[in-house]
């Protein structure tokens, strides 16, 4: 039977888009790393204390993460923005299935995985695969190296895509984030209700939901170019300043421009008019 166990406290992924560095002290570092293959958002790495406590917001992704002590753990689609807290010194490397994705390795459906850190062995044989393999290897070495193996060893255990029209759909929303879900159902030729039953099963949760995560995911990556706090809003996808004030608030947590501030740093918030 497959058991769900409480969120652990020591887990610490995080859930930003952009790649960069986050600098939560001298010695403290989180840094995403460009993934050349289809279907991985990222792969990434951590090193942190025991204490700390990283913001994690939805991102519609599916995180496998390989800690320095020889775990492999799975966290699960987000829903809402968390406080993850480390018990302990240590490192970590993983990799980020991007939507739709995750279905490709995993023996359940993504949506019993929302807010879920399950434990590998119910997620079916193939991620067991992976966590068996990387028990022959060491989860000290130079994450460089882990990250390579952890993303290597994950595509190996994928499976085919069954007809791709929920990455299909994903692609719309990444590309036009303001589309109603009336307007995408149709586009693609299927009704409202089987399409949401197909990103429950494949992403976690709707079209809808996950259309307000690519907004907010988007805010940071159209910051890079819109210096002017006004204009982020209509360059992410949202309806209006207002909107993207509510929207930002009530996935992460923060106002826009502190979110801004920990995702792209106090000196780019600095730059702000």
């Amino acid at each position: 039977m497959f058991k769900i166990p409480v969120r652990r406290k020591d887990l610490v992924p995080m859930g930003p888009t952009e790649e960069n560095v986050f600098m939560l002290s001298q010695e403290r570092t989180y840094t995403e790393f460009p993934a050349p293959v289809e279907g991985i958002r990222c792969t990434w790495q951590r090193r942190s204390h025991a204490g700390d406590r990283p913001l994690i917001v939805p991102d519609g992704c599916v995180d496998l993460i390989w800690f320095s002590d020889g775990r492999l753990e799975v966290a699960g689609p987000d829903t809402a923005a968390r406080r993850a807290v480390t018990i302990a010194p240590v490192e970590m490397v993983g990799v980020r299935l991007a939507p739709a994705v995750a279905r490709r390795v995993s023996a359940i459906p993504i949506g019993e995985l929302c807010d879920q850190q399950p434990y590998v062995a119910d997620l079916g044989a193939s991620l067991m695969e992976v966590a068996r393999s990387l028990a022959d290897h060491d989860a000290n070495a130079a994450m460089p190296a882990r990250r390579k193996l952890l993303a290597d060893l994950t595509v190996r255990a994928m499976r085919p895509a069954e007809d791709g029209l929920v990455l299909a759909a994903v692609r719309v929303l990444e590309a036009r984030p303001g589309i109603k879900v009336v307007d995408l159902a149709d586009g693609l030729g299927i009704a409202v209700r089987q399409l949401h039953r197909k990103f429950v099963d494949e992403v976690g949760y709707g079209p809808k939901m996950l259309a307000r995560v690519l907004r907010v995911g988007r805010l940071v990556d159209v910051a890079a170019t819109v210096p002017a706090l006004a204009s982020l809003s209509y360059a992410a996808g949202f309806a209006s300043q207002a909107h993207m004030c509510d929207e930002v608030r009530a996935l992460t947590t923060l106002t826009p421009v502190r979110f801004l501030e920990e995702r792209r740093g106090p000196s780019y918030v600095g730059s702000l008019v």
